[in-house]
Order: structure tokens, then sequence, then C-alpha cells
């Protein structure tokens, strides 16, 4: 009987000890998610020029401004920027799901493995954005500019502030195909 008291504790023992590893940083996701939907926009700085340079802008060019220029959308809950990427004729693919874990791992709390530096003077231009979806509701957005090397991210439990300085954009690039 004794025996098996202590088995059991040691059992115990092992699997508290085992729950504290898995917390550690970089097992944090930003999201909690089950579907990721990838949105480009083939867009260049000199046409992003020429829009702001129209003295009559329509909705279109409006919206497209926010959306890659902008802080649109604010929080997940802003579901109508969706709708406009697919006025604005953004291309749209679901990444597959094989890939979830992957991308849940470079959205995540971690320290920086070494410092990429971002480029202060690169003005963004969100073209890519990812849609996050968790049991069909939006739970974060992430406006990524792989040329600059910036994120613009919404919905996340976690600060992203260490996002991209451990080589997320390259890894993030390779797996949604983006160019």
């Amino acid at each position: 009987m004794k025996r098996i008291v202590l088995l059991l504790i040691a059992v115990v023992f092992a699997s508290c000890k085992q729950e504290k590893t898995e917390t550690a940083a970089g097992d944090q996701p930003f999201f909690i998610f089950d579907k990721v939907v990838h949105y480009h926009k083939e867009i260049s700085r000199q046409y992003l020029d020429t829009l702001y340079d129209k003295p009559e802008k329509s909705r279109n060019d409006l919206g497209l401004i926010q959306i890659v220029t902008g802080n649109v959308p604010v929080n997940p809950a802003d579901t109508l920027f969706v709708k406009n990427m697919s006025i604005l004729e953004f291309s749209q693919h679901e990444i597959e799901a094989s890939k979830n874990a992957e991308i849940s791992k470079l959205f995540s709390q971690k320290t920086p493995k070494e410092t990429v530096a971002e480029s202060a003077n690169c003005k963004a231009i969100y073209a890519d954005v990812l849609v996050f979806r968790g049991k069909g509701k939006i739970v974060g957005v992430a406006k990524i500019d792989f040329n600059c090397k910036k994120a613009q991210i919404v919905g996340m439990r976690y600060s992203p502030e260490n996002f991209g300085k451990s080589g997320e954009f390259d890894e993030l690039q390779k797996l949604v195909g983006s160019k």
C-alpha cells in the first residue's frame, strides 16, 4: 500500500514539475486560434504616393490608405475592414491548418534571440494582413510589411514588443508564401 501511495506522489510531483516548464517564454501565444486567413495587396510606394496626392479621394482610396498605412483595425471587434479588403481586391487565401502551430509559435511572447534592427526611416506599407479566427470569430489581426520588417498587431493577449526581433518576419514570409 505504501508503494502505491509513493508512486502516486511521484507521479503528481512529476506532472507539476512538467507543467511549470511548459509555460516558459515562447509558449505564450498572442492569439488562441483555429484558422488564419492571409490577405495580400500588390501596392507600390509610388502608387500610394499618387493616392495621397489626389485632391479628391474616393471611398475606396481612403479605405486602402487606412488599411495599408493607418491603424485600421483598432481592435478585433472591427470586422468591417475584412469586407473592405474584399472590396479593395486584396487576394485572400486560408493558411493550411497544418501550419497553425508554427504560426502560433511565431506570434508568441518570447525573449529575442538576436537583435534585428527595425528601420525607422522605412515607411511601412502593410500589404499583408493575417486575420486570426477562433471558433468563427476574429480574435486577432496582424498587419505585416515584410520589406520594412514592421507589424501592427491587435487582439493579442501579451505585449508584441519583441515580435520580429528573432527573425519572425522571414519565417512568416516563407509560411504564408508572400513575395
